[in-house]
């Protein structure tokens, strides 16, 4: 008997869903409940609350729009079918119809997948098809409401959540740029993280693009050990430390470029590369201070809910990240210039 898997288990892909908590949207001052006759506004909780609770106001906002895309394009086929006489189904076939997959096409996924399915190609065939065919309905179906939405017919009616703005004490951390800085931007990050690394050049860019109005802050946030003391927290100390001798971006610049080899000996090593006092830094590394730096860190990144790294803050607002790191941050610090702008 073959067996039955389900394909966004056995591929790893899934089909986008209408799912999500749906929630009203509340501002910082709308009343989020009482206790011993005492009302809570958002502004009123934990800062790692706020920001939680604004995640899932805007989850609820992205399902909320498939829902209403949904409802765009089924209006769409409806008033087609009274202009073609027709029934409702009928012009949803034809509109969505897509060619069968071909055996090639099959094949060809199965070939870029076999080694995570670890299961034989007659067995999965019928799936593999079946997913083929229903993206190729899915991409259909996003190109239709694209088409309506560009007409300037519709226009949703749904609030942005508001996204909450924290007073970030984060002057004991290590900064560049500009001295008089009308944007603030934070980032927390963790010497072994891939991405951390990536985002370096985005943050170079963007600190010559605006070099008058940015100061760039670095928290090094050592995510990847969890509750251990590991390599990532010897860096972070490491990085206290050459920051005790004015090399703090000097030692960054190295950590990262050196990440698929960091280990224990690390901070001494790139101590050695930027020709620091070893003798000041081995004692640095022991005292207490270089322990408290990072969990200062570590406990600031907690109140923020920092659950990944990198993340990053624009005066004190966290930056989402969809399309890549240089454009969602320059997206959100014009976002901020223009808004102190109109305030004048």
């Amino acid at each position: 008997m073959k067996r039955i898997i389900a394909l966004p288990l056995l591929l790893s892909f899934c089909l986008s869903g209408l799912s999500g908590v749906v929630m009203g949207e509340d501002t910082a001052s709308s009343s989020l409940f009482t206790w011993k006759d005492k009302e809570f506004k958002l502004d009123d909780l934990p800062a790692s609350l706020q920001q939680a609770y604004y995640d899932i106001e805007m989850k609820a906002k992205e399902s909320k729009e498939q829902l209403l895309d949904e409802a765009l394009l089924e209006q769409y086929i409806q008033e087609l079918a009274q202009r073609q006489h027709k029934a409702t189904e009928e012009v949803r076939a034809e509109l969505l119809k897509v060619k069968p997959a071909t055996e090639e096409q099959i094949k060809s996924l199965y070939e870029e997948t076999k080694d995570r399915i670890h299961t034989s190609y007659d067995d999965v065939k019928a799936q593999i098809k079946q997913y083929i065919e229903q993206t190729e309905i899915m991409k259909k179906r996003e190109a239709l409401i694209a088409e309506q939405k560009a007409t300037g017919k519709f226009s949703s009616k749904l609030m942005e959540p508001v996204k909450p703005m924290f007073h970030m004490n984060v002057a004991a951390f290590p900064s560049k740029g500009s001295s008089k800085p009308v944007i603030q931007l934070v980032e927390f990050a963790d010497y072994r993280c891939v991405y951390c690394k990536q985002a370096k050049d985005a943050l170079q860019q963007l600190a010559k693009e605006f070099a008058d109005k940015i100061q760039i802050v670095s928290v090094d946030y050592p995510l990847l050990d969890g509750n251990e003391n590991g390599v990532s927290t010897l860096m972070a100390q490491g990085a206290y430390c050459a920051q005790q001798q004015g090399k703090y971006w000097d030692y960054n610049k190295l950590a990262f470029q050196q990440q698929s080899s960091l280990d224990n000996n690390s901070p001494e090593k790139i101590a050695q590369q930027l020709k620091l006092n070893i003798k000041s830094f081995t004692q640095c590394m022991a005292l207490p201070e270089s322990e408290q730096f990072v969990q200062h860190a570590k406990d600031l990144g907690k109140d923020y809910a920092i659950y990944a790294t990198p993340t990053f803050f624009v005066n004190g607002q966290k930056v989402a990240i969809k399309t890549n790191f240089e454009d969602d941050i320059r997206s959100m610090v014009k976002s901020q210039l223009q808004t102190i702008k109109n305030k004048g």
